[in-house]
């Protein structure tokens, strides 16, 4: 049940940050930054269903690879506008790493939220 509490509270988050538009003004194209949206949480969701502990270095550790993944697509993102569209590779890095930066953002927060509601009274 608390996987459910934890995919909630960030789903909401996630949905948040879609609907003031900032996906467009920080890393997506308009194009397909809805489906990262969707796909990221989903893929966290089952990941998260998947492992059954919780650790704070898990949620850590997959926050500091969003971090990296949101290095790699912003640096993907200025080649590609710099080539005219024509360094598919840049192209590359600049989605897939939007995806894995919602992808492992949302199995982070995920993760801290679970571990914040085991803890101990």
């Amino acid at each position: 049940m608390r996987i459910v509490f934890a995919a909630g509270g960030v789903f909401a988050t996630i949905l948040g940050y879609y609907f003031v538009d900032l996906r467009t003004t920080l890393l997506a194209h308009p194009f397909w930054s809805p489906w990262g949206i969707i796909l990221g949480v989903a893929l966290a969701i089952g990941l998260a269903a998947l492992v059954p502990r919780a650790a704070y270095w898990q949620g850590l550790t997959a926050l500091l690879a969003a971090l990296g993944a949101g290095v790699l697509s912003w640096n993907g993102r200025a080649d590609f506008a710099a080539s005219y569209a024509d360094d598919t590779l840049a192209g590359q890095y600049w989605y897939f790493g939007y995806h894995a930066l919602l992808f492992l953002a949302a199995f982070g927060l995920m993760r801290l939220a679970i571990c914040w509601l085991n803890k101990p009274d």
